[in-house]
């Protein structure tokens, strides 16, 4: 199997892509133990973020179908939902709770680099671009982390 395969990058329902909305809607849903932000106001701002940025990939011509689009907010938001629900079993405490975001986080951009490298190549862009978004991840890491300390 061939991780840059376009096939596992770009199907009609559920792709590779629908791991990253996963462990992305998981992500965010950390800000509510690591900020104490409240459920119901996280969630829909979540919710809306996921649907513009499916938007955005609509009008920058990502080429994706419309059901894909729905499955990956439908995703995103079963991975917040997920982190509300199931940390708080696993990660009582703020350590085990930045343990839990830490490798969530290492597994999504790692996905997503590969996603990233699989439509460079099939599209013909620049590969260096997407090299850089991991220069990107450590720092949005560190901005994430050092807030909860902050604030």
């Amino acid at each position: 199997m061939d991780i840059f395969d376009r096939e596992l990058w770009e199907r009609k329902y559920v792709d590779l892509w629908t791991i990253v909305h996963i462990l992305t809607g998981m992500c965010f849903g950390f800000a509510i133990f690591f900020y104490h932000s409240p459920f119901t106001e996280s969630f829909i701002a979540f919710t809306v973020f996921a649907i513009i940025w499916e938007l955005l990939e609509f009008y920058t011509r990502a080429n994706e179908t419309i059901q894909n689009q729905i499955i990956d907010v439908l995703t995103g938001v079963l991975g917040f939902l997920a982190t509300y629900k199931i940390i708080p079993l696993l990660a009582p405490s703020l350590t085990s709770q930045i343990i839990y975001f830490t490798l969530i986080y290492i597994v999504v951009w790692t996905f997503a680099y590969f996603g990233f490298q699989s439509f460079a190549i099939h599209t013909n862009r620049n590969l260096q671009k997407y090299k850089k978004s991991f220069s990107s991840a450590v720092i949005l890491y560190i901005v994430v982390i050092a807030a909860i300390f902050l604030f």
